[in-house]
Protein backbone atom coordinates (compact mmCIF):
# COMPACT_ATOMS: atom_id res chain seq x y z
CA UNK A 1 0.00 0.00 0.00
CA UNK A 2 1.66 3.34 -0.90
CA UNK A 3 1.78 5.81 1.87
CA UNK A 4 -0.15 8.88 1.49
CA UNK A 5 2.03 12.14 0.89
CA UNK A 6 0.64 15.42 2.37
CA UNK A 7 -1.33 17.91 -0.08
CA UNK A 8 0.86 20.87 1.61
CA UNK A 9 4.13 19.85 2.85
CA UNK A 10 4.36 23.58 4.28
CA UNK A 11 1.93 23.13 6.98
CA UNK A 12 3.73 19.23 8.15
CA UNK A 13 6.85 21.29 8.26
CA UNK A 14 5.26 24.51 10.30
CA UNK A 15 3.44 21.85 12.93
CA UNK A 16 6.71 19.72 13.48
CA UNK A 17 8.49 23.11 13.68
CA UNK A 18 6.03 23.83 16.83
CA UNK A 19 6.48 21.03 18.44
CA UNK A 20 10.09 21.53 18.27
CA UNK A 21 9.97 25.12 19.54
CA UNK A 22 8.18 24.21 22.31
CA UNK A 23 11.10 22.08 23.49
CA UNK A 24 13.50 24.89 23.22
CA UNK A 25 15.20 26.99 25.81
CA UNK A 26 13.97 30.53 26.59
CA UNK A 27 17.53 31.67 25.11
CA UNK A 28 16.58 29.59 22.06
CA UNK A 29 13.46 31.02 21.76
CA UNK A 30 14.68 34.42 21.50
CA UNK A 31 17.39 33.65 18.96
CA UNK A 32 14.56 32.20 16.85
CA UNK A 33 11.85 34.55 17.19
CA UNK A 34 14.94 37.06 16.14
CA UNK A 35 15.45 35.04 13.28
CA UNK A 36 12.43 34.45 12.20
CA UNK A 37 11.54 38.34 12.52
CA UNK A 38 8.50 37.86 15.33
CA UNK A 39 9.05 41.06 17.18
CA UNK A 40 6.89 42.53 14.85
CA UNK A 41 6.23 45.87 17.12
CA UNK A 42 9.78 47.19 16.62
CA UNK A 43 9.61 46.69 12.52
CA UNK A 44 9.29 49.74 10.08
CA UNK A 45 5.90 48.69 9.05
CA UNK A 46 4.17 48.59 12.28
CA UNK A 47 6.33 52.26 12.68
CA UNK A 48 3.33 53.40 9.10
CA UNK A 49 0.49 51.75 10.42
CA UNK A 50 0.61 52.65 14.37
CA UNK A 51 3.72 55.02 15.30
CA UNK A 52 4.23 57.30 12.74
CA UNK A 53 1.75 60.03 14.10
CA UNK A 54 2.65 59.65 17.54
CA UNK A 55 6.73 59.90 16.97
CA UNK A 56 6.31 63.39 14.66
CA UNK A 57 4.14 64.89 17.38
CA UNK A 58 6.16 63.70 20.65
CA UNK A 59 6.67 67.42 21.95
CA UNK A 60 10.39 68.12 22.67
CA UNK A 61 11.53 69.35 25.71
CA UNK A 62 14.22 71.40 26.98
CA UNK A 63 15.18 71.64 30.97
CA UNK A 64 17.41 73.93 32.60
CA UNK A 65 18.58 74.21 35.93
CA UNK A 66 22.09 75.77 37.53
CA UNK A 67 22.98 75.83 34.40
CA UNK A 68 22.33 72.04 33.28
CA UNK A 69 20.81 71.70 30.07
CA UNK A 70 18.68 68.18 28.92
CA UNK A 71 16.44 68.09 26.17
CA UNK A 72 13.89 65.03 25.55
CA UNK A 73 13.38 64.32 22.23
CA UNK A 74 11.97 61.38 19.56
CA UNK A 75 14.97 60.54 17.43
CA UNK A 76 15.57 57.17 15.09
CA UNK A 77 17.06 54.87 16.69
CA UNK A 78 20.13 52.52 16.25
CA UNK A 79 18.92 49.75 18.68
CA UNK A 80 15.64 47.60 18.90
CA UNK A 81 12.69 49.74 17.12
CA UNK A 82 12.64 52.34 14.64
CA UNK A 83 12.52 55.55 17.34
CA UNK A 84 13.72 55.67 20.63
CA UNK A 85 12.75 58.76 23.14
CA UNK A 86 16.03 59.83 24.53
CA UNK A 87 17.27 62.24 27.35
CA UNK A 88 20.20 64.12 26.40
CA UNK A 89 22.66 66.41 28.40
CA UNK A 90 24.40 69.72 26.76
CA UNK A 91 27.67 70.39 28.50
CA UNK A 92 27.96 73.47 25.72
CA UNK A 93 26.78 74.60 22.25
CA UNK A 94 29.13 71.84 20.40
CA UNK A 95 29.17 69.20 23.35
CA UNK A 96 26.45 66.62 24.72
CA UNK A 97 25.78 63.24 25.67
CA UNK A 98 22.37 60.99 25.28
CA UNK A 99 21.81 59.66 29.02
CA UNK A 100 19.35 57.93 28.66
CA UNK A 101 17.06 55.99 25.95
CA UNK A 102 13.35 54.00 25.48
CA UNK A 103 13.07 52.27 22.38
CA UNK A 104 9.53 51.97 21.36
CA UNK A 105 7.94 50.12 18.92
CA UNK A 106 4.45 49.70 18.14
CA UNK A 107 1.41 47.76 17.56
CA UNK A 108 -2.51 48.60 17.19
CA UNK A 109 -3.55 49.93 20.55
CA UNK A 110 -0.15 49.23 22.23
CA UNK A 111 3.13 51.08 22.96
CA UNK A 112 5.94 48.84 23.24
CA UNK A 113 9.00 49.61 25.05
CA UNK A 114 11.88 47.02 23.00
CA UNK A 115 14.59 48.32 25.31
CA UNK A 116 16.05 50.42 28.45
CA UNK A 117 19.43 51.62 27.12
CA UNK A 118 21.67 53.71 28.84
CA UNK A 119 25.65 54.62 29.07
CA UNK A 120 28.02 52.46 31.13
CA UNK A 121 29.88 55.16 33.52
CA UNK A 122 27.05 58.02 33.34
CA UNK A 123 25.05 57.26 36.85
CA UNK A 124 26.41 60.68 37.99
CA UNK A 125 24.81 62.14 34.95
CA UNK A 126 21.45 60.17 35.54
CA UNK A 127 21.95 61.41 39.65
CA UNK A 128 22.19 65.01 38.70
CA UNK A 129 18.86 64.80 36.51
CA UNK A 130 16.88 62.74 39.65
CA UNK A 131 17.89 66.20 41.39
CA UNK A 132 17.35 68.68 38.86
CA UNK A 133 13.52 66.81 39.28
CA UNK A 134 13.49 67.25 43.11
CA UNK A 135 14.06 70.56 43.22
CA UNK A 136 11.34 71.61 40.27
CA UNK A 137 8.72 69.48 41.01
CA UNK A 138 9.23 70.01 45.31
CA UNK A 139 8.80 66.12 46.02
CA UNK A 140 11.40 64.38 48.47
CA UNK A 141 12.40 62.17 45.73
CA UNK A 142 13.21 63.27 42.00
CA UNK A 143 12.30 61.18 39.25
CA UNK A 144 14.75 58.49 37.75
CA UNK A 145 15.66 59.53 34.36
CA UNK A 146 14.14 56.01 32.99
CA UNK A 147 11.30 56.97 34.78
CA UNK A 148 10.61 60.13 33.97
CA UNK A 149 10.95 59.41 29.86
CA UNK A 150 8.65 56.40 30.10
CA UNK A 151 5.59 58.63 32.00
CA UNK A 152 6.76 61.10 28.93
CA UNK A 153 6.04 58.33 26.88
CA UNK A 154 2.49 57.33 28.37
CA UNK A 155 1.12 60.63 28.60
CA UNK A 156 1.71 61.17 25.18
CA UNK A 157 0.62 57.71 24.12
CA UNK A 158 -2.50 58.70 25.72
CA UNK A 159 -3.57 61.11 23.76
CA UNK A 160 -2.48 59.61 20.72
CA UNK A 161 -5.34 57.17 21.72
CA UNK A 162 -3.24 54.04 22.70
CA UNK A 163 -5.04 51.48 25.29
CA UNK A 164 -1.33 50.05 26.86
CA UNK A 165 2.13 50.35 27.17
CA UNK A 166 4.31 47.19 27.50
CA UNK A 167 7.89 46.64 28.22
CA UNK A 168 9.95 43.65 27.37
CA UNK A 169 11.12 41.47 30.13
CA UNK A 170 15.16 41.60 29.28
CA UNK A 171 15.02 37.15 28.85
CA UNK A 172 13.10 38.17 25.88
CA UNK A 173 16.09 40.94 24.15
CA UNK A 174 18.70 39.17 21.83
CA UNK A 175 20.78 41.71 23.26
CA UNK A 176 20.39 39.98 26.95
CA UNK A 177 22.17 36.97 25.88
CA UNK A 178 24.48 38.09 23.64
CA UNK A 179 25.82 41.08 25.11
CA UNK A 180 28.99 43.60 23.55
CA UNK A 181 30.97 42.34 26.18
CA UNK A 182 34.11 44.47 25.20
CA UNK A 183 32.38 47.34 24.79
CA UNK A 184 30.42 47.25 27.90
CA UNK A 185 33.44 46.05 29.78
CA UNK A 186 31.44 43.43 32.08
CA UNK A 187 30.82 39.79 31.88
CA UNK A 188 27.39 38.22 30.63
CA UNK A 189 26.11 37.40 34.05
CA UNK A 190 26.81 40.95 35.60
CA UNK A 191 24.84 42.24 32.48
CA UNK A 192 22.24 40.06 32.77
CA UNK A 193 21.79 40.78 36.64
CA UNK A 194 22.08 44.66 35.99
CA UNK A 195 18.96 44.17 33.42
CA UNK A 196 16.61 42.39 35.30
CA UNK A 197 17.45 44.70 38.38
CA UNK A 198 16.89 47.98 36.19
CA UNK A 199 14.02 46.62 33.84
CA UNK A 200 11.89 45.35 37.17
CA UNK A 201 12.78 48.71 39.05
CA UNK A 202 11.53 50.81 36.34
CA UNK A 203 8.38 48.52 35.58
CA UNK A 204 7.20 48.23 38.96
CA UNK A 205 7.87 51.72 40.15
CA UNK A 206 5.60 52.60 37.20
CA UNK A 207 2.74 50.19 38.19
CA UNK A 208 3.43 47.89 35.31
CA UNK A 209 2.18 44.07 36.21
CA UNK A 210 4.40 40.86 34.19
CA UNK A 211 2.59 39.14 32.23
CA UNK A 212 4.47 36.39 30.23
CA UNK A 213 7.64 38.25 28.67
CA UNK A 214 6.23 41.60 29.15
CA UNK A 215 5.53 44.35 31.96
CA UNK A 216 1.65 46.12 31.49
CA UNK A 217 0.22 48.47 32.11
CA UNK A 218 -3.43 50.18 31.11
CA UNK A 219 -3.70 53.48 30.31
Amino acid sequence: MKRRIPKNRTIIRFLRGIKIVKNFSIREKVIASTLLGQYNSGREKNYYLYGKKFSESFPEKIIVFNKNKYKISCVNSLFEGQKEIQLEQFFDKKTSIKTARLCIGFEKNTLVIESIQGTRGLNTHLNKFRRIEDKKSGKTKGEHAFNFLLQQIESHAKKQGFKEVKIRVPESLYSYWFPNLEKVGLNQKQIQTKMKILYEKVATSCKYVRKGNFFVKKI
